[in-house]
């Protein structure tokens, strides 16, 4: 065990080019300790980070509403509840939390087309777009591999982008098909068949 700057690390044996991974991550921290993160470099990094695909759906007041998200994730299997995370600067986030419900459409490679029109702004990312009502309501698009149908219960703006956590209420799909996923900033369909 050994201290560095009020930090204890462990030991453990490890070869020699890893050993070289380490120091230098280590060195890399301890030198960065005190900067600020700029945000293109936190970005750069994060794209490191694969993740899956989601299109978040809602009926707003003037007829279904959508957007493309990568920031998804499920917060609690009793009671099922999910979170997924829209910029602030989002047109589209402001209805989906107006309508109080959303589906989180799993997205399989064969909806990279569909991920890439509703990452889209300015558009109508609806035209042409095969969906049904949920049980909210909230539109269900007929190209995802699965969904989520949720009641959002909380919302919580967290430096430029809104975290919202809804309570599942319905799931379907679950097709087992490929992913879709985002990586270094673009769309992949690793082992598309």
């Amino acid at each position: 065990m050994s201290h560095l700057n009020g930090v204890t690390f462990l030991s453990f044996a490890v070869d020699k080019p890893m050993r070289k991974v380490l120091k230098m991550t280590v060195q890399d921290l301890v030198s960065n300790a005190d900067k600020t993160v700029d945000p293109a470099s936190f970005r750069r990094v994060m794209s490191t980070y694969p993740t899956g695909v989601t299109i978040i759906t809602a009926e707003g007041p003037s007829g279904p509403v959508g957007m493309t998200a990568n920031s998804f994730t499920s917060v609690s299997l009793d009671p099922p509840m999910v979170l997924f995370c829209a910029s602030l600067t989002s047109s589209t986030w402001p209805r989906i939390r107006t309508a109080a419900s959303f589906v989180v459409n799993l997205m399989s490679h064969r909806g990279v087309g569909l991920a890439a029109t509703f990452a889209k702004p300015g558009i109508d990312r609806f035209a042409g777009v095969l969906h049904s009502p949920g049980i909210t309501g909230a539109p269900v698009l007929a190209e995802a591999d699965a969904f989520l149908e949720c009641e959002l219960t909380d919302t919580y703006r967290i430096g430029d982008h809104a975290v919202a956590i809804g309570r599942v209420v319905a799931v379907g799909g679950a097709a087992a098909d490929s992913p879709l996923i985002f990586h270094r900033s673009q769309l992949h369909t690793p082992g598309a068949r």
